[in-house]
């Protein structure tokens, strides 16, 4: 979604069903935030309690400089996402006053995580009838289908009444609707509804749950770097690679006391003629107290100099600690040069 299609917005939102696609997914189902104004924190964590309690999605603070893609909460004169995950800092505003709430921001967080209007599903028409008439013209787009907008997206079970995504028969903004006292929306039989703004529903949670993974980690190691070298997993199992790395090992929560990780580095001679002569270095790196980071340099590949001249050596980091998520996109972190 362009910046111009958030702007046009109805200030209510973006779009219930569930876009798709994987460059609006939050990789491994983590979401990373990021509150930069004070004004409504406390019903931001309360509407991430819900996410957290309801879905399988983990949603842990931005630690900057390392994480890249996160969600921005910030206040502002309106209530709006952009829809899905964009990249960078993506702005999530709500209102500092009352005109948002803990449901509002359970309602904009879904949107960030992909999810549509309920009444943009594209079987809509079988459950509900959109009084056009009574929409302005640049509030429309927030009842056309996603297909209409142009999206890819998925409907899951079906149409859901309950859906914290879903309008109300009736809108009050009158730069939204030519009549406040006439609905927007009604059932099929004619009669009206009102959209709640308190939880996520039952299809809200199938809906998110279908999309992401249930992976809640506590600990997760994301790496930059050149080309590939091998990183090793407890168990042994290669897990990818990259040349001249920063490893970043890092905590939902700020470590209670040192957290110490078991890391042993394999340096492998790979010239001359006895290739495959290996020594290891054994060692931990400790995010201390009260920090969530710790990181770890190598050079993967290098030069020896001994007796007989140069050798080549490699050098692969195995990782010991069990319950640990692989972040393997080098896009996943920045560091600031």
């Amino acid at each position: 979604m362009t910046q111009a299609q958030v702007d046009s917005l109805s200030r209510p939102a973006t779009r219930g069903a569930i876009i798709t696609g994987v460059g609006k997914k939050w990789d491994y189902g983590i979401v990373f935030y990021r509150i930069a104004t004070p004004d409504n924190h406390e019903k931001i964590q309360a509407a991430i309690q819900e996410w957290e309690a309801q879905t399988d999605l983990c949603f842990w603070e931005a630690v900057v400089p390392y994480n890249k893609d996160y969600i921005k909460f910030i206040s502002g004169s309106g209530n709006w996402s952009k829809l899905g995950k964009v990249g960078g800092a993506q702005e999530l505003c709500l209102y500092p006053d009352a005109r948002s709430n803990t449901g509002t921001a359970i309602h904009e967080i879904g949107h960030a995580i992909g999810l549509f209007h309920e009444q943009c599903r594209t079987d809509r028409d079988n459950y509900i009838t959109i009084n056009w008439n009574n929409i302005k013209s640049d509030k429309q787009h927030n009842f056309r289908t996603y297909v209409e907008s142009g999206y890819s997206g998925e409907n899951i079970n079906q149409f859901d009444f309950n859906s914290i995504m879903l309008y109300s028969s009736y809108i009050g903004d009158e730069n939204f609707v030519h009549n406040p006292n006439i609905p927007v929306i009604t059932k099929k039989d004619g009669s009206t509804f009102t959209g709640q703004r308190s939880h996520l529903s039952e299809g809200d949670i199938t809906t998110v749950n279908s999309r992401y993974p249930n992976y809640k980690p506590s600990l997760i190691c994301t790496y930059y770097g050149g080309r590939t070298e091998q990183l090793i997993l407890n168990g042994g199992q290669p897990a990818g690679y990259s040349e001249y790395s920063t490893f970043v090992f890092m905590t939902k929560e700020p470590a209670k006391s040192d957290f110490r990780i078991q890391l042993t580095e394999h340096c492998l001679e790979t010239s001359r003629d006895y290739d495959d002569v290996e020594w290891a270095n054994n060692f931990y790196i400790t995010i201390p107290a009260g920090s969530r980071t710790a990181t770890h340099e190598i050079n993967d590949t290098y030069y020896r100099y001994d007796d007989y001249g140069w050798t080549h050596v490699s050098r692969k980091l195995e990782i010991h600690n069990d319950s640990i998520l692989i972040m393997s996109n080098p896009n996943d972190i920045i560091l600031e040069s």
